[in-house]
């Protein structure tokens, strides 16, 4: 609706690899900012940030719908319907995940909010959709305030964190794709991606939680995919359509951490093709420094290494995928 939270900062302050504590923003050091919008910890360690901030959105429709005991190409020819949808029909206040988890094949959920909108437009606005696809297995809808919507999906009852002691985190692999809107998905990659789900998903992969998740970036009115928005900020795909994560837990045995790679490897393969790209914050450390530079940075990367270059020329900021 509003974009990515990168596009919401004004300014920072920044310690940069001379030591030196800077403002930064469009007017003071503007250079410097739009690379730490995008590729920040090449360039230094910011310790403040101030942000744009909005009215809260006292009425939202929180939604989930599922669709069970489909085929792969069922489950593809699908997809393409909610895509379609979503190019020529979705407002920039729909927010949305397709979803798979382990242990239910081809079946998907498709959920998010419908910001700023009652659960009565909610419905007129999905009934296009709906109308398009089969009947839903299932599906939940419900309006909720700010707040509620927020620890919705946290999935917590409470916004608050311990201050001492804190101890939440897991061991985990991810991988992502970033489909480009001027190439959607085809039938053939799903179709392909909804087999490997119900092939290898159930089957050879049951000591370690995993799910897939494809976010609508895109659509007919998206914030996030905005090409002038490059002029501005350093994050690259503003020509997304989905941005993809796949993700599976693991532990410190380097035999399944071994099996959990091979096996996002190959979900990823089963539905990558040339061109799509990949999302910095879903951090895959298996890519080399070229491969995640190229994907992590497609058309922006010369301009990254130069700011490098005046910045941090003695990379004091480094680490295996750094600039």
């Amino acid at each position: 609706m509003w974009g990515l939270a990168l596009d919401q900062i004004l300014s920072v302050e920044v310690v940069t690899a001379s030591g030196t504590i800077l403002t930064a923003s469009t007017t003071q050091n503007a250079d410097l900012f739009w690379g730490l919008r995008g590729a920040a910890p090449n360039f230094g360690i910011i310790t403040t940030f101030k942000f744009k901030t909005y009215p809260a959105l006292e009425t939202n429709t929180i939604y989930s719908y599922k669709w069970a005991g489909m085929s792969a190409s069922q489950a593809a020819s699908n997809f393409l319907a909610i895509q379609k949808w979503v190019q020529s029909s979705a407002p920039k206040e729909l927010s949305m995940g397709v979803s798979l988890f382990q242990g239910t094949g081809s079946q998907f959920e498709v959920s998010g909010v419908y910001n700023g909108h009652t659960q009565q437009q909610f419905l007129t606005l999905w009934q296009t959709l709906l109308n398009t696809l089969p009947p839903p297995t299932s599906s939940t809808y419900r309006e909720a305030n700010w707040i509620n919507t927020l620890l919705n999906f946290a999935g917590q009852s409470t916004l608050s964190v311990a201050a001492t002691n804190y101890n939440d985190h897991n061991t985990f692999y991810a991988k992502s794709l970033v489909t480009p809107e001027s190439n959607p998905m085809s039938l053939a990659s799903m179709t392909s991606f909804f087999n490997y789900a119900n092939d290898a998903g159930p089957t050879s992969f049951q000591q370690n939680y995993w799910f897939v998740i494809i976010n609508l970036y895109g659509g007919h009115e998206s914030a996030i995919s905005n090409t002038t928005l490059l002029q501005t900020s350093s994050y690259a795909h503003r020509s997304a359509l989905w941005t993809w994560q796949f993700y599976s837990n693991t532990n410190a045995d380097v035999g399944i951490q071994n099996q959990t790679i091979g096996f996002l490897n190959g979900f990823v393969s089963s539905v990558k093709r040339t061109g799509d790209a990949a999302y910095i914050n879903f951090v895959d450390p298996v890519l080399s420094r070229d491969e995640s530079h190229a994907l992590y940075y497609d058309g922006v990367y010369a301009k990254l290494r130069d700011l490098k270059i005046k910045w941090d020329n003695g990379h004091l900021f480094y680490w295996p995928q750094s600039i």
